[in-house]
């Protein structure tokens, strides 16, 4: 596992909002192959996770508005 501190500007880029520029530790691991954030991350992002396994989150100031993700190949 490498990590490299402050490494990388996070943001949350949607076709109507964005989140705002979160600068971030950059956490490489030569097993996992997903992005994986922290709680801190999320947060720090305005995110409200409402269902994980399903992929729905909302931006905190979001009146009733569920997002859905998209996986990035």
């Amino acid at each position: 596992m490498y990590v490299y501190p402050k490494a990388c500007r996070v943001s949350i880029i949607e076709p109507d909002r964005s989140s705002r520029e979160v600068i971030a530790d950059l956490v490489v691991s030569l097993t996992e192959r997903e992005v994986l954030m922290n709680d801190a991350l999320i947060e720090e992002l305005g995110v409200i996770i409402i269902s994980p396994r399903k992929g729905l989150w909302k931006f905190t100031d979001d009146p009733s508005t569920t997002r859905s993700s998209q996986r990035i190949v």
